[in-house]
């Protein structure tokens, strides 16, 4: 089973640096249009075809919202109709491909890794969740990394979201042992979607928590991608979750709503909650009190053959990155990364040396 997408990638360990591009964008730029988008999944249906491979074809736009997705007759895996679009909006975000992720991630993580004196050999292109599970299976994956979402929802199965982290988690989890698994805790930090308000008007209106927009949503502007409007989660749920219908929606390419923020014109935005612009501290993050985003975090997943193979230091050390890596210090990474331009195995590197990840467990 395959899935197309224009690229795939996680965001996970030291290097989860690259939020939504904040470049601008003119008003006259090219768009990917329906038919142009027909033809790529006919073209990748052709190639999957003449490879003998049946899989789910993703189209998305710049901001990362889905145009078209096709699944094959005889697709192994029904779960990737709704990895491959997330896997298409992760490219389509980052704006690099696969690659130059993987690339980021592997600065990070093979460092901290053999800081313990492990061999550690990096599959960058180990395919879809079906394929890296059944790698696992075999033992010629140890571990790979996952968004607590994605696993509750694309490898146990479950079709209800879960209104907090813990309550994730636990389901995980049950999954996992069942399945000859094994979860290692969650990275602090969560990546959603989010709803920000500065923080000046924030405090004018006694704003915390989606639910308090109900106050204002009468005179509000808020901002975010044009599908916002109307794809999940977006409005809807908004609406139908917290009672909150702004009077105006505006539609803006996916990054743009800091300027807006910033100069009144909205007051509301649709962002991600590891964005480097909100490291400033200028704007506040409404609480998602019904979880309509669920839960970002990243969980390392490793076959309880493996971990027993490996013994404890294993976990550990995997546990000793991932424990700094709390909101706001992504925020920080981010914004050297997206704002001020940095490299980001450098930005990487420079985090793992600051809190002594580069040395071996135990060391002085």
């Amino acid at each position: 089973m395959m899935r197309i997408a224009v690229a795939s990638g996680l965001v996970f360990g030291a290097v989860a640096l690259l939020p939504p591009s904040a470049t601008a964008q003119f008003a006259e730029k090219k768009v990917l249009t329906l038919e142009i988008a027909r033809k790529i999944v006919a073209t990748a249906e052709s190639e999957a075809t003449r490879n003998h491979l049946a899989g789910v074809v993703a189209v998305v736009d710049d901001g990362g919202w889905p145009i078209l997705i096709e699944r094959m007759d005889h697709a192994a895996y029904i779960a990737s109709v709704e990895l491959a679009p997330g896997k298409a909006r992760t490219a389509a975000l980052f704006k690099k491909p696969s690659q130059a992720l993987e690339d980021a991630i592997n600065h990070g993580r093979v460092a901290a890794v053999t800081a313990q004196g492990f061999t550690v050999t990096i599959n960058q292109n180990i395919g879809p969740t079906d394929v890296t599970l059944q790698a696992l299976k075999t033992a010629a994956l140890t571990m790979y990394p996952e968004y607590l979402n994605t696993f509750d929802s694309a490898v146990a199965g479950y079709r209800h979201g879960f209104r907090t982290r813990t309550a994730a988690d636990r389901a995980a989890q049950r999954y996992a042992l069942a399945h000859g698994l094994v979860l290692l805790a969650p990275a602090p930090f969560s990546d959603t979607d989010a709803i920000a308000v500065t923080v000046a008007y924030a405090q004018d209106n006694r704003l915390h928590s989606i639910t308090d927009l109900r106050r204002v949503a009468g005179t509000m502007t808020m901002a975010g991608p044009p599908q916002f409007a109307t794809s999940a989660p977006g409005l809807p749920e908004l609406s139908a979750a917290y009672g909150v219908t702004p009077q105006l929606f505006r539609g803006l390419p996916v990054g743009a709503e800091y300027g807006p923020l910033n100069d009144g014109s909205v007051q509301a935005a649709y962002v991600n909650s590891t964005d480097g612009q909100l490291a400033s501290g200028d704007y506040r993050l409404l609480s998602d009190d019904r979880g309509i985003f669920g839960s970002g975090n990243v969980v390392p997943v490793v076959s309880a053959t493996a971990l027993a193979k490996e013994g404890p230091a294993f976990a550990a050390t995997v546990e000793r990155v991932d424990r700094g890596l709390t909101t706001p210090v992504m925020r920080r990474l981010n914004a050297a990364v997206d704002v001020s331009k940095q490299d980001p195995a450098a930005v990487a590197k420079q985090f793992l040396q600051t809190h002594g990840l580069l040395e071996p467990l135990g060391s002085p």
